[in-house]
């Protein structure tokens, strides 16, 4: 296939290519390319050293090599022209001698200070989130419960009440007294829970009341002396 292909602004025209595929790459130029047109790959800055290029880079080294500590001269001399760079492309193109590349590591560098000092002082810092201590939750018995008078007596006192026949001695602890207001609350839930139900529940359906308890639903049925079991084939 011949094809018109433009590299740095230069246009080739009627140059044969393959079309294979080529993976990631779109087109590959080969020694053949490189040595007709006099081109050399410079791997250093990855790039291609044309041949007028090649002679301002050795115009370049000489300049260098004298005792000018100037890196901002510019020539004023206009490049040959070359035959492959189209004429609109070639129109004014400024020679920069000197040391460019560290002028220009150098500004990089400077541009990146810059821009780092304005993201630390653009930085919002976040407050540090004030301390507070969850009140402890109040536990609120409801009204029907009894009221319980408890004081406490000696010993010699407590066997005195002992042999009275009227008084009624027993033994419990926190968590025994726990665990009955548990179950007394357990029971006014599901009390309250039986009267919701009835009340939303159309009345035909009031004997299947308990299909719809959620208390009931968190719980296992209760141990039988038969177990249910369905055998699959």
């Amino acid at each position: 296939m011949i094809l018109m292909i433009v590299i740095d602004k230069r246009v080739m025209y009627n140059l044969p290519f393959l079309i294979v595929r080529l993976g990631k790459h779109d087109v590959i130029l080969g020694r053949m390319w490189l040595a007709r047109y006099k081109v050399l790959v410079d791997c250093n800055r990855g790039r291609l050293l044309w041949p007028e290029e090649e002679d301002a880079d050795r115009r370049d080294k000489n300049f260098q090599s004298q005792a000018v500590k100037d890196a901002s001269v510019y020539s004023i001399q206009k490049r040959q022209d070359d035959p492959l760079i189209h004429p609109r492309l070639q129109e004014g193109i400024p020679i920069l001698h000197g040391k460019t590349y560290r002028r220009r590591h150098t500004l990089d560098l400077d541009r990146m200070r810059k821009g780092f000092n304005e993201a630390i002082n653009k930085a919002v810092i976040p407050k540090k989130p004030e301390s507070f201590t969850k009140k402890a939750k109040r536990v609120r018995f409801q009204d029907q419960y009894p009221e319980t008078d408890i004081a406490l007596i000696g010993a010699a006192g407590f066997a005195r009440h002992i042999r009275d026949k009227e008084s009624e001695t027993f033994v419990t602890s926190l968590s025994e007294l726990e665990k009955a207001i548990e179950d007394k609350r357990q029971l006014d839930d599901a009390d309250s829970e039986a009267q919701e139900i009835k009340e939303q529940l159309p009345e035909r359906y009031h004997e299947f009341a308990d299909v719809f308890s959620k208390i009931k639903s968190d719980e296992l049925p209760e141990r039988k002396e038969y177990d249910h079991r369905i055998e699959l084939e």
